[in-house]
């Protein structure tokens, strides 16, 4: 598990620093996606066996937070960019 997890980092990371950076909605858009999945799926499964507790999630909660904030960051010059350039 831990593997997949380092692997969709990895890849969010190249997404964002490649393709975000560079103004392309469509990496923005996967790099958001890929970890948003991850948690959907993930999340839900501690929840019947009572790992849903800040001691063992707390740090995941932190770190969507974190996510989010940046995500929204990222988004606003992104879509201004968007609105500037001519259409293709």
């Amino acid at each position: 598990m831990s593997g997949f997890i380092a692997a969709a980092g990895l890849a969010v990371t190249a997404l964002a620093w490649f393709g975000v950076r560079r103004g392309l909605l469509w990496a923005y858009v996967t790099a958001v996606a890929v970890p948003v999945l991850g948690l959907a799926v993930a999340l839900p499964a501690h929840y019947p066996y009572n790992l849903d507790t800040l001691g063992h999630l707390g740090l995941i909660y932190l770190a969507t937070a974190v996510f989010v904030i940046g995500a929204a960051i990222a988004l606003k010059p992104l879509l201004a960019a968007r609105a500037h350039s001519p259409e293709p």
